[in-house]
């Protein structure tokens, strides 16, 4: 081949390269410039305001969530307290279940009853068992009179009230053996109840009794202290 004809071919190929118009180039580079800046800002700022809501949104989420975890931890403390408490009741109950009543309602012992002119309680929750002529208020019980001596109708009782079903505590100080005062209490929850006896010689020599029991607790023993008058008194 013929070295101008090569040398023609390679010319017409650099030729055509530079036959392209600058402006050729130029252009597709605007084109493509043009493009990226057609791209309208508000795009770039939506997506940047999008970002923003979804974290104002956690955020707000956060703000809503933090009080109601906080009520609930207090709620939970409060819960737990109250267990607690109960739980310690429950102790002081199970093993000590008189002083748990005399730390809610003080002394078992409600002292000695005056039959002459103390009132009776103002609920049904006690029960009066007398003599007549011997008590200031109406009794529940009218007892007769007896043939025995005061002392020894007050021993029957005493030995009566010590040997019955419910536990019982002699509270009195013993110097007048005509004259007995117990703390009795109910067998399952220990309830307290004064109870008192009281036995005097009459005018015309024979014993009339009088005789008192009064719960603490409660405004009524459903009859339960009538009942336990009649039991551990000689007659009624």
């Amino acid at each position: 081949m013929p070295a101008k004809v090569g040398t023609g071919f390679a010319s017409g190929i650099a030729g055509k390269k530079q036959a392209m118009p600058a402006k050729v180039g130029s252009g597709f580079a605007s084109g493509i410039a043009g493009k990226k800046q057609a791209m309208p800002a508000n795009v770039g700022t939506g997506f940047a305001s999008g970002i923003a809501a979804t974290d104002a949104e956690e955020h707000g989420n956060e703000d809503r969530v933090g009080p109601a975890r906080t009520r609930m931890k207090t709620a939970m403390t409060i819960l737990y307290v109250l267990i607690a408490i109960a739980v310690v009741v429950g102790l002081i109950f199970a093993f000590d279940r008189d002083g748990f009543w005399e730390r809610i309602a003080g002394p078992a012992d409600l002292g000695r009853y005056d039959f002459d002119h103390a009132p009776r309680s103002r609920t049904p929750n006690d029960a009066l068992a007398c003599t007549p002529g011997l008590c200031g208020s109406e009794p529940d019980i009218v007892l007769g009179e007896s043939e025995d001596p005061p002392a020894a109708i007050v021993a029957a009782v005493i030995r009566r009230v010590t040997e019955g079903p419910r536990p019982a505590l002699r509270v009195d100080d013993r110097t007048d053996p005509a004259y007995a005062r117990f703390v009795v209490r109910s067998p399952l929850m220990r309830f307290p109840d004064t109870v008192e006896v009281e036995a005097l010689e009459l005018s015309n020599g024979s014993t009339g009794i009088r005789a008192y029991a009064r719960a603490q607790l409660g405004k009524s023993d459903f009859g339960a202290n009538r009942a336990y008058l009649k039991a551990i008194l000689p007659s009624g």
